[in-house]
Parts: C-alpha cells; structure tokens; sequence
C-alpha cells in the first residue's frame, strides 16, 4: 500500500484516518466489504481493528512468499481448533 510505519501508527492513535483507496485495500486484503471498516464499533472491536492494521503492516514488509506462509500457518493454527473461534466473532458476524 505504499505507508510509512508512522502512517499506520497514527491510523491506530485516530490521529489520521487513511484515504478511501487505502480503505478499499485495507478491505480486499481482509476480504470484508468497505463499510465493515468504516462503521462504529465498539471501544474492544476499535483495538482489534488496530491489531488488523499491524497485520496488514507486517504483512506489506513480506514478499509473496512470505506472505503466503503467514496464511498457511494461521491456517494451520485453524485447522488444529484450539485456536479457532466458536460461536460469534469480534467482529459480530456468525461464524461458520
């Protein structure tokens, strides 16, 4: 996405709010539609949404392979079920 480390970081204090084409990639890169980032939420959901960006920022650090790895170990993780969530998300939506 082409930010600076601060960038991030004062997305994460609300100092800054990122322009609407960072949104927009922010949303592809966590498969959520638009309006899931922009809506209010919950002070618990505003963390978690910081701990996405840190993500999404560790992630942009990787190349494709490294990326990729990251998936397929969260994917791992999931697969064991002792890291998977039951039940509602943070975000509120039912899982399947």
């Amino acid at each position: 996405m082409d930010v600076s480390q601060a960038t991030v970081s004062n997305w994460c204090k609300g100092i800054k709010i990122p322009h609407m084409n960072k949104i927009d990639k922010i949303a592809v890169f966590f498969k959520v539609k638009r309006s899931y980032i922009l809506e209010e939420h919950s002070n618990e959901y505003i963390l978690y949404q910081k701990d996405l960006t840190v993500i999404l920022h560790l992630m942009e650090q990787l190349n494709n392979e490294g990326q990729e790895k990251v998936v397929e170990y969260a994917e791992g993780l999931i697969a064991l079920g002792k890291y998977k969530k039951h039940g509602r998300s943070e975000r509120g939506q039912k899982e399947v």
